[in-house]
């Protein structure tokens, strides 16, 4: 995927995406090269490693999810989430 079609879906600047990329990539969890149809385009891709520890993740954060549902409900959760989306969406307007 490249950079700025993932910035847009993490909806976060490509030039910031890029720099929380770096550690990733020297822990060798992603790789990032020009695209083979445009140089200019340049392509994020998880490697096995950063696949392993995905689904390691994955399991911990659902825990960690219950967790906070457990805490403050799945009606305050919902709450939650919509703010969430919705500081997501208007603080760049803002910039």
């Amino acid at each position: 995927m490249s950079i700025g079609s993932l910035a847009e879906q993490a909806g976060v600047d490509p030039t910031t995406l890029n720099r929380n990329l770096k550690p990733l990539d020297a822990k060798g969890l992603i790789t990032d090269a020009p695209a083979a149809t445009d140089g200019r385009v340049r392509v994020v891709r998880i490697t096995k490693k950063g696949q392993m520890i995905l689904q390691k993740a994955f399991p911990l954060w659902r825990k960690a999810r219950k967790d906070v549902e457990r805490a403050l409900g799945s009606s305050e959760l919902s709450k939650l989430n919509e703010l969430l989306d919705l500081a997501a969406s208007e603080v760049p307007r803002l910039t």
